[in-house]
């Protein structure tokens, strides 16, 4: 086997091994907000939701290899599915402001992205997803969501 041929195994093994954990992890987070040990916030999921989707969108531009973009593919179906979850259960809810701020800032990097490269517009999405946690530990702080930290972990 020659020595991309190598390289692009290890990928593919690290790719996979990398999406069954995501796929434990959210499997993990939805049996818990199922029994009630995770309130799931349904504003912040939507906003990881639409950021996932760009997330991915983003890097399938630049990757253009499945081995690489197993993984946020299968982030990307799985965070879907979490969202409708939550949702059905706990119903939307009222989005928080800065909520609406990353949202604008996720619109704002995507038409950046058009007038740019995907390289930038995936690392200015990486920073946004920094900040989309925010909603949800101040719901915690502020004792209105809870989480368990078994899935949060594994991720």
């Amino acid at each position: 086997m020659n020595s991309y041929g190598s390289i692009y195994a290890i990928g593919a093994y690290f790719g996979t091994i990398a999406a069954v954990l995501q796929i434990v992890g959210y499997w993990v987070y939805n049996h818990h907000v199922r029994k009630g040990y995770a309130s799931g916030n349904g504003s912040s999921w939507a906003i990881w939701t639409f950021g996932s989707l760009l997330n991915l969108a983003s890097y399938h531009s630049l990757a253009q290899d499945w081995a690489k973009e197993f993984l946020p593919i299968v982030c990307s179906f799985c965070c879907i599915l979490t969202f409708i979850h939550i949702w059905k259960r706990n119903g939307f809810g009222k989005p928080y402001n800065i909520d609406w701020w990353i949202l604008g800032i996720d619109l704002l990097i995507t038409i950046y992205w058009f007038y740019s490269s995907g390289n930038e517009a995936n690392l200015l999405y990486q920073i946004s997803t920094i900040f989309s946690f925010i909603p949800m530990i101040n719901g915690m702080v502020n004792g209105r969501d809870y989480e368990y930290p078994k899935p949060w972990i594994i991720w």
